[in-house]
């Protein structure tokens, strides 16, 4: 579950600058802690930069990733 953002998680600091930090648009309706709980497990600080409703029916959120 999750491949795709695991591996991202995974590799993500080789192209990191040093404190260099990046936003993931995630929806809502998703499985937001899984997601947070693996760049959390990768050795990141995660926090929620943003959530709306973005008019696509459904709520969007833009996770701020250190």
């Amino acid at each position: 579950r999750h491949a795709v953002i695991r591996r991202f998680a995974a590799n993500a600091k080789t192209y990191l600058q040093t404190n260099g930090m990046m936003y993931l648009v995630f929806s809502a309706a998703g499985d937001l802690d899984a997601v947070e709980a693996i760049f959390r497990d990768s050795g990141f600080m995660v926090s929620t930069a943003l959530k709306r409703w973005w008019g696509l029916a459904e709520t969007m959120v833009v996770l701020e990733i250190r």
